[in-house]
């Protein structure tokens, strides 16, 4: 029989991703862990809140340069808080070596957050000031519509003017678009 010694260094898992994000429509997320080790490593992933998640695996053996997908779910969604699932891990040859890594857990409860945009939206509202030249753009823009038009009761205007008066009108619409 073969036996294999694997010289013991520091002993690291890949998690991805590092941090997860749940909302009210998002209550799912998939969490990767990744051995790059010559040698195989046992995990136990623990949360601070009791009962807050649901996960497909809590605990398992993860073989050398082997990845598992771990699915995980909320159970209770509260109001936006942070909570951290610690993922505990052990190689299998030594088990008196232990790591961790935590993975930060943003829970978002989206009508709060529905709420304080709309009262933010209104107070920029009210605090938005109406652009002092505005009477000015208006004026420029009546005088070249003005003279682009046909009308009897004003005076005849050259093509030259009415070339002005377009590009004029076309800068003053630019910058009303911007400005609105």
């Amino acid at each position: 029989m073969k036996q294999i010694f694997y010289r013991m260094g520091p002993i690291s898992i890949a998690v991805i991703p590092t941090s997860l994000t749940f909302s009210s429509d998002k209550t799912k997320d998939v969490l990767t862990l990744y051995n790059q080790n010559p040698f195989p490593v046992k995990f136990k992933i623990m949360g601070t809140v009791q009962n807050g998640f649901d996960l497909s695996q809590y605990r398992g053996e993860l073989e050398s340069e082997n990845r598992i997908d771990i699915a995980v779910r909320v159970k209770k969604l509260t109001k936006m808080s942070e909570e951290v699932l610690r993922i505990e891990y052990t190689s299998c040859l030594d088990k008196r070596i232990r790591h961790m890594k935590d993975v930060s857990v943003t829970l978002k409860n989206e009508k709060a957050e529905v709420a304080k945009t709309k009262s933010d939206k209104q107070k920029t509202d009210a605090e938005e000031v109406r652009d002092p030249n505005a009477n000015y753009y208006l004026c420029i823009v009546i005088v070249c519509l003005g003279v682009l038009s046909d009308n009897s009761m004003l005076p005849e205007f050259s093509t030259s003017h009415k070339l002005i008066a377009s590009y004029v009108l076309g800068m003053m619409t630019i910058l009303l678009i911007k400005l609105s």
